[in-house]
């Protein structure tokens, strides 16, 4: 063998050395940053490099983004940098819907920001795939207790304390929801019972029935009211809580008390239209998206719906342009 032919030879065994100890460096890297990432106990701000460098890597097989960035919205989460950890939930949800533990987180960043209702929102989202998901029960709980909803938070308290016998904070925050409970109630009690024919009395406790989820309870009481006082707010109201009970019936009928009381109610409009909409009468839905429009000509919910209604009934092109006016008048 010449001695070209033996430098080549030493070349070529340099190169395969020299890239045997690249991808065992890199290995170590990505071994590191895993267990970094992965890792409660890493300091959040480790945990937070590790996490990323994982995500810029290239490394990552696809079915593991949606942990890393759930992982990487718990370290944001600890450093108190919610909307970052929202973001990373967003994330983690948009590549693997199913990807159950992202809900709850998220649910938990938008309870910090005092963003209740989309707090509750996540947490149903949970609790649907994971009917005995105790934590999520609890953070929902929470939500409730802090909109002053007492009922709900005490019925999931309760589903806690099912799960979880040993869960001593849930014990004592449902019995403190039930305290908040009575004394609540027994302001609009002495209310009533001080003016039995005060329509708004009887408003004001159905509308504390309803955020406690004591919803046959609301429905008497918006029932009186509007017995004392045929108001619009008062059909609306008994209207919305229908449609969340399924009544889209009694849900319509309220809607149409509340617009004969005020045609220009542009929200009746659109939620008798959603009500018709879930009902399959799209035309229907149509004709109240048309008047919600006429109303309201920038709101593009309207239009969205109204693409909706249209695209139900095969008018595609229809459909289409709206759902552009929509996107043009709300760009995200």
């Amino acid at each position: 063998m010449n001695l070209g032919s033996v430098m080549r030879c030493v070349g070529f065994a340099f190169a395969v050395v020299s890239l045997m100890i690249t991808s065992a460096y890199a290995y170590a890297d990505i071994q590191a940053n895993l267990h970094w990432c992965k890792s409660g106990a890493t300091d959040p701000k480790r945990r937070i490099a590790a996490c990323t460098w994982l995500l810029n890597s290239g490394e990552l097989a696809e079915e593991h983004y949606p942990s890393t960035h759930n992982f990487r919205g718990i370290a944001y989460r600890k450093k108190r940098l919610y909307d970052q950890a929202i973001r990373d939930y967003d994330e983690a949800i948009r590549r693997n819907p199913d990807y159950t533990a992202s809900y709850p987180n998220r649910g938990y960043a938008y309870y910090k920001k005092r963003l209740y209702d989309r707090a509750i929102s996540d947490y149903d989202t949970a609790i649907r795939r994971k009917p005995d998901y105790a934590l999520a029960f609890y953070g929902r709980g929470n939500a409730y207790f802090s909109k002053n909803a007492f009922g709900q938070a005490i019925r999931d308290y309760g589903q806690v304390i099912r799960l979880r016998p040993d869960f001593v904070r849930a014990n004592r925050l449902r019995r403190e929801a039930k305290i908040n409970y009575e004394v609540i109630m027994r302001k609009y009690h002495e209310a009533i019972r001080l003016k039995p024919d005060s329509a708004i009395a009887f408003y004001d406790r159905a509308i504390a029935y309803y955020s406690m989820g004591l919803f046959d309870n609301a429905i008497k009481d918006y029932d009186q009211s509007i017995r004392l006082n045929p108001d619009n707010s008062a059909y609306l109201a008994r209207g919305m809580l229908h449609y969340k009970l399924g009544h889209h019936d009694q849900a319509i009928q309220d809607y149409a008390q509340s617009i004969l009381l005020n045609s220009e109610y542009d929200y009746a409009y659109r939620l008798r239209g959603d009500a018709y909409y879930k009902k399959d009468l799209h035309k229907r839905a149509i004709r109240d998206f048309n008047e919600l429009i006429h109303l309201r000509p920038r709101d593009p919910w309207a239009y969205f719906s109204r693409g909706l209604a249209f695209r139900e009934l095969g008018l595609h092109d229809r459909a289409n342009r709206d759902f552009d006016e929509a996107a043009r008048l709300k760009s995200n």
